[in-house]
């Protein structure tokens, strides 16, 4: 995991790193307090993978249990992973450059205000009916 960049947007620290450490990514607060971790992976699988070889090693060198990737342990509002697919400057580059438009300004309803309700003459029946 190489952290590429980190800044500051609105008084919340924003992290971007290539590469993942599950320990790292685990360990973060769920309550905003350590701000936003954005990782960016080539392919999934393959991080899932080292993690699973680590643990093994792990169990071999330091006698540590052998712990199977939970993807629920990662249930965080605050990471975010991106799998890049070898176009890792592509997606780092919109995403931070987006990550600054949308925290910059404040979040409101462009010219109709209406967006969003639902329409109240159309019926909606359970599912089966």
């Amino acid at each position: 995991m190489i952290l590429i960049s980190e800044e500051l947007i609105q008084n919340t620290n924003v992290q971007y790193y290539k590469g993942i450490d599950f320990n790292v990514a685990q360990e973060h607060p769920k309550d905003g307090s350590g701000g936003f971790l954005f990782f960016f992976v080539d392919k999934w699988v393959d991080e899932v993978k080292k993690y699973t070889r680590e643990s093994k090693i792990d169990n071999i060198i330091d006698s540590k249990p052998i712990k199977d990737f939970d993807m629920e342990q990662l249930n965080n509002d605050y990471i975010c992973i991106y799998q890049t697919d070898g176009n890792f400057e592509v997606i780092y580059e919109s995403i931070k450059n987006n990550m600054n438009n949308i925290i910059h300004r404040p979040w409101s309803a462009i010219g109709n205000t209406e967006i969003g309700k639902i329409p109240t003459n159309k019926v909606v029946s359970k599912k089966g009916n």
